[in-house]
């Protein structure tokens, strides 16, 4: 193919180079994939200390949504509203995943954004 047995030489070995660094790619991606699969099972599982999110690990998964934070809201006056609220944000925000939310006279106990408990004084 090639008059010159040193450009034959030189273009296969440019070609096992390439071959050789896009399976270094393929590896390193292959283990940051299982690192971050590991991380968010961890996230998710009951009995591990983890409580810190990974980022692949959507927000809406352990984020108050509007009508629970509405149904905790509900019949407090605006003071103690507010107060919850920022509780709530204070909590969403540090990416804990299990907390209590306390006003005067009770507390709600919060897992993964729903209420889980809660009791009065």
């Amino acid at each position: 193919m090639f008059e010159d047995p040193n450009l034959e030489q030189l273009i296969t070995l440019l070609i096992a180079i390439a071959s050789a660094l896009y399976a270094w790619w393929q590896r390193r991606q292959a283990a940051a994939a299982t690192a971050e699969k590991e991380q968010a099972i961890a996230f998710f599982d009951p009995a591990s200390p983890e409580t810190i999110p990974p980022a692949s690990v959507p927000m809406r998964s352990y984020v108050m949504s509007d009508s629970v934070k509405q149904f905790i809201l509900q019949g407090h006056p605006a003071a103690t509203r507010a107060a919850i609220e920022e509780q709530i944000i204070d909590a969403e925000e540090a990416g804990k995943i299990r907390y209590t939310i306390t006003y005067p006279g009770g507390y709600y106990v919060v897992e993964w954004g729903q209420v889980a408990g809660g009791g009065r004084d």
